[in-house]
């Protein structure tokens, strides 16, 4: 694996750190198995660190955390965390968010909040202001977005119609915004 971490690094380096002025957005699904590796995570330090003046935006998803901070490259993948200046978290089970509110150093109420955010709605740490955010989803991405379904069910035995799926996001945005309300009234956060 070392070898091919190696030989994917440096194209990745040539591909994506190119001062030609073309926007680039380099998204990484799953990121918790390549930044352990310490080599990779040191790649994708540079590729933040050069990002935004050769027009690239640097993507990682990381489901849990703890995947990334507890691995191989902990000290890299720390630094990466630092840097990166848009964190979105979604619902997460309550000792992970506890987790990744120390980590990240999210504020309590954003703590508390985690395990109980539904689909569309996450907390968003834009460089330190950290907001509620409702998701809003067009007709032409809902196909785009709600893929849990299309894993797990057959499309045509078990499909929501629009009108449940509308449903479900007004009773999820209601709940975000009883939460916020009674947890903060209206001087820390808002739900957009």
């Amino acid at each position: 694996m070392p070898i091919l971490m190696a030989i994917v690094g440096v194209w990745l380096e040539h591909t994506w750190i190119r001062p030609d002025r073309k926007k680039r957005i380099f998204l990484v699904e799953e990121a918790w198995h390549i930044i352990n590796s310490p080599f990779v995570a040191q790649l994708f330090q540079r590729l933040l660190k050069f990002g935004r003046r050769l027009g690239l935006s640097f993507v990682a998803v990381v489901h849990h955390l703890s995947d990334v901070v507890d691995g191989a490259a902990a000290k890299e993948a720390a630094a990466i965390l630092k840097m990166a200046s848009t964190r979105t978290i979604y619902a997460q089970k309550a000792d992970e968010a506890r987790a990744t509110g120390r980590v990240l150093g999210l504020p309590r109420w954003a703590v508390e909040i985690i395990p109980s955010l539904t689909p569309g709605i996450a907390v968003w740490d834009v460089n330190g202001n950290v907001q509620v955010v409702k998701h809003l989803v067009t007709e032409t991405e809902r196909p785009l977005v709600f893929t849990d379904r299309a894993m797990t069910e057959s499309s045509l035995d078990h499909q929501l119609t629009d009108d449940a799926l509308r449903a479900a996001e007004l009773e999820a945005e209601e709940r975000a915004a009883a939460f916020v309300e009674h947890h903060l009234g209206d001087s820390e956060s808002t739900v957009a």
